[in-house]
């Protein structure tokens, strides 16, 4: 029966148990189903081994051909920092100074070009770097960035009202409260507890449900001489009906902390240190070691002209040992430079101590007031 378009073809025989049960199947069509080849199985009536060993497949061809693969490298990711002369570097970046000058006379009014001449002149250690920053701020006054790169030529060049005029610049975006609680650390770390307070005192407004920052804000009330302002502070937050927005549990648990902190502030065990807690540890830490506890500034100089350290720690945090400035990065992966600055009016003199992953240097430092001096640059 050839059978006719549209007819149904005839069934093949089937025995029922193994339609009824696709286990039953037979080992060559078990192994139709890999896109490789394999020995057939000794399979019984279920389709099992019963323990026996199962064939290797072949390894020398690819189940999924043209399939990509990603190769991760485990461990460390990018090249490793290595300390190397800073006098090559140094003396490049000066000789870029003069080609930008002149296409800024050209366009004065480019806030691109002011930002790379300021810059370049930061990385480069050149003395005019605070006179290019104050003609930026100058053309652009309401810039923030203008503001910053003026603080930064301020600390490299030694002058104390570095941290001021990076404050002033906050007016351009006041919300950003991880900015004040690190400017609020700078202003502790020189004595100026007053300044301290109101930053921290902006950083409690802005989210008042990090517990951190109110613990900063009574500690700094405390060590400026203001207990009485501290309880007032504490009070009013807990007179508030709702600390948090949204989460009762988070409420609860953060007035229970409150309340710790009330029974510490009354025991006077509420205090404030704006040095970070602990040893200094990391692949990179920059120690003064001297005889004298100097007011030192320890700056990590990028090579693209961005500062970080003791002055502004970005990525960096900030120690104290003996008195001095310790400077710590658990992974340092920016190039730059390590500059040492003196912003008191008498000379200092020691030994700053840089270890990078295993590698130890160490250099002796004479400043006068005012001085700086650049010690090594961290390349990949």
């Amino acid at each position: 029966d050839t059978g006719t378009i549209g007819s149904a073809a005839p069934a093949p025989a089937t025995a029922p148990a193994e339609a009824a049960n696709p286990a039953r199947r037979s080992a060559p069509e078990i192994d139709d189903r890999y896109p490789f080849e394999e020995p057939p199985l000794d399979v019984d009536a279920f389709g099992t081994t019963r323990g026996r060993p199962l064939p290797d497949r072949p390894r020398d061809r690819d189940p999924w051909p043209g399939a990509k693969r990603r190769r991760r490298r485990h461990g460390r990711i990018g090249p490793r920092l290595r300390l190397e002369p800073p006098e090559p570097l140094t003396q490049a970046l000066a000789a870029t100074l003069p080609g930008l000058e002149t296409e800024l006379r050209a366009r004065p009014t480019s806030r691109t070009l002011h930002e790379r001449l300021v810059r370049t002149a930061l990385a480069a250690g050149d003395p005019r770097a605070k006179a290019y920053a104050e003609a930026w701020v100058e053309a652009d006054p309401d810039h923030r960035g203008a503001v910053e790169a003026l603080a930064d030529a301020l600390v490299l060049a030694g002058d104390p009202s570095a941290a001021r005029v990076r404050a002033g610049g906050f007016d351009a975006e006041p919300f950003r409260r991880d900015d004040h609680v690190r400017m609020a650390e700078v202003f502790g770390r020189h004595g100026d507890f007053e300044r301290a307070c109101s930053h921290l005192r902006a950083a409690v407004s802005i989210d008042p449900n990090v517990e951190a920052s109110w613990t900063r804000l009574v500690g700094c009330l405390v060590r400026s001489g203001r207990p009485d302002r501290a309880r007032a502070v504490l009070a009013e937050a807990l007179a508030r009906p709702s600390l948090t927005h949204g989460s009762w549990a988070r409420d609860r648990a953060l007035r229970a902390a409150l309340e710790d902190l009330q029974a510490a502030l009354a025991a006077g065990a509420a205090t404030w240190d704006p040095y970070a807690p602990g040893l200094a540890s990391g692949a990179l830490v920059v120690r003064w070691q001297g005889a004298t506890e100097p007011a030192v500034e320890i700056v990590l100089t990028g090579d693209d002209g961005r500062l970080d350290g003791t002055a502004w720690p970005e990525r960096t945090r900030v120690h104290r040992a003996q008195g001095a400035p310790v400077l710590a990065a658990k992974r340092p992966r920016r190039p730059g430079f390590v500059d040492v600055v003196n912003p008191p009016d008498r000379p200092v003199s020691g030994t700053v101590e840089i270890r990078l992953w295993s590698r130890v240097q160490t250099h002796p430092v004479d400043l006068p007031p005012h001085g700086r001096t650049r010690l090594a640059h961290l390349r990949r």
